[in-house]
């Protein structure tokens, strides 16, 4: 998370952003996505095509962590939730 602590503290600063808004190729939304939901129900956690490959949420409905195949959710065992 350091380039997007690195690209909120530019905003902070005044700085403005234009064009396409973007970090080291993860678009600036994903980014978001994966820094503010980091846990809650399974009801609650955002889609795994959204949070995209390598996307990890602790599932507090399974009391699990689980991360992201891009296109399912999957636990440590590697089945789908």
């Amino acid at each position: 998370m350091t380039v997007l602590t690195t690209f909120l503290d530019s905003l902070n600063a005044g700085s403005t952003v234009s064009g396409d808004l973007s970090l080291e190729g993860t678009s600036l939304v994903r980014a978001l996505t994966l820094a503010a939901v980091s846990a809650g129900a399974t009801g609650a956690r955002p889609s795994a095509t959204v949070v995209g490959a390598g996307g990890q949420y602790y599932d507090t409905t399974l009391s699990k962590p689980i991360w992201s195949d891009g296109a399912t959710w999957r636990d440590s065992a590697g089945t789908g939730v």
